[in-house]
């Protein structure tokens, strides 16, 4: 997929200076300063990115999008990340749409690519059960044919954002568990799945809050599926045949995340070069003048340089059009540095401003927030490194 870089470079410029005008203007309204559980989405910080179809970057043209590929959203969630105004919507939006526009039909993407460009539709992924944990094939949730329409029931847990959804994409099984299943479908197996677009206000569909924090503006929910009816015009993709559009998806998540952290980081070096280049507290020497305060800083300035360059391969591949196995080296890579980056830089940040970090305007409160859960998602560390030992390394598959 042949992207201008041109586009790329007004697309940043665009972007940088609506997200500079939007914390400006609204302040602690979007900034990432919050840890609370209570409190609204704020309304101003998605009317930000539906401004000129800044949310529809990833999405084709011929579906009203910009056409820039995950190259384009991953420029805008850097950018706003680097505000201080990183969010995990845009994100979940981009990972049902990459699934539609690979694996819909062209009725499907017709009817709701639009609207998400537009920015007046929110989506929300449901893959993760409780039990299944990280084993996302492993679902018990049940989705059955009857006529031209599917009845779906089973339970998802830590979905984010359903509040905010106008739909959810689910994914169910279609072929039974049991005695009746295939031979060797034994949980893990991949095969036997089929994803759906459900309207969050279907009839048996329900979802309760959880007690977690928010985390950059989104809050987690237990969803509860009984007697679902969904039209057989919703499901992506073949029936039983949803491992590639659910590998699309989470490769989405495992590309976006890396480019919130780039830019959340390049926010926090530039907020605490800022203070140390100011502090004075031995004398009339700023804080930034010792070597110990520097070479962390510098340091995690340089990993953001490595972090670049994953982050540009991976989307590259993404657009190009690989495989989803092809894919999931550079986004392993890139999750897995973008873990390291933020910790570095969650640590020298906190160094560099010693107890005021602690202070809720500064923000270091909500980065640590971040910090410690993207190592846990998408796919936690162990798993990762489970998964890049087999396939990529050639070893056993560990047990």
């Amino acid at each position: 997929m042949a992207i201008d870089t041109s586009a790329l470079d007004a697309l940043r410029e665009q972007a940088r200076t609506r997200f500079t005008a939007l914390v400006a203007t609204h302040g602690g309204a979007v900034r990432n300063q919050r840890t609370d559980v209570d409190g609204e989405y704020p309304a101003p910080l998605w009317e930000a990115l539906a401004q000129d179809g800044l949310i529809g970057a990833y999405i084709p043209v011929e579906y009203g999008g910009l056409g820039l590929g995950l190259r384009g959203m991953a420029v805008v969630l850097e950018e706003l990340a680097a505000a201080d105004a990183g969010d995990m919507v845009p994100i979940l939006s981009t990972m049902v749409a990459a699934p539609l526009v690979r694996h819909g039909t062209d009725a499907l993407k017709r009817e709701i690519l639009p609207s998400i460009a537009r920015g007046e539709r929110r989506l929300a992924f449901a893959v993760t059960e409780r039990a299944a944990g990280s084993n996302v094939f492993a679902a018990e949730t049940q989705a059955v044919r009857d006529g031209d329409s599917y009845v779906l029931s089973g339970q998802k847990h830590y979905i984010s954002a359903v509040d905010l959804a106008d739909a959810i994409l689910i994914l169910a099984r279609t072929t039974p568990r049991g005695p009746d299943a295939p031979p060797g479908q034994d949980g893990s197996d991949m095969a036997g799945f089929s994803l759906f677009l459900v309207d969050r206000e279907s009839r048996g569909l329900t979802w309760e809050r959880l007690t977690l924090p928010r985390l950059r503006s989104v809050c987690q929910y237990a969803v509860d599926l009984r007697d679902v009816r969904v039209p057989a015009s919703r499901r992506v993709g073949p029936e039983g045949a949803a491992v590639f559009a659910v590998l699309d998806a989470l490769n989405v998540e495992r590309i976006l995340i890396p480019a919130l952290v780039l830019g959340a980081t390049t926010w926090l070096l530039r907020l605490a070069v800022a203070h140390v280049n100011e502090r004075r507290v031995f004398g009339d020497v700023p804080l930034g003048r010792y070597q110990a305060v520097q070479h962390p800083l510098a340091e995690v300035f340089l990993r953001t340089r490595g972090l670049r360059h994953l982050l540009d391969e991976s989307t590259a591949s993404y657009d190009d059009g690989a495989n989803a196995f092809e894919v999931s080296l550079p986004t392993a890579a890139a999750r897995f540095i973008a873990a390291e980056v933020a910790d570095a830089a969650l640590n020298a940040g906190s160094d560099a401003f010693g107890s005021r970090g602690f202070e809720a305007d500064i923000g270091l409160l909500g980065f640590a927030q971040m910090v410690r859960l993207f190592r846990s998602a998408p796919v936690n560390t162990p798993v990762l490194l489970n998964f890049v030992a087999e396939h990529h390394l050639g070893l056993p598959r560990a047990s």
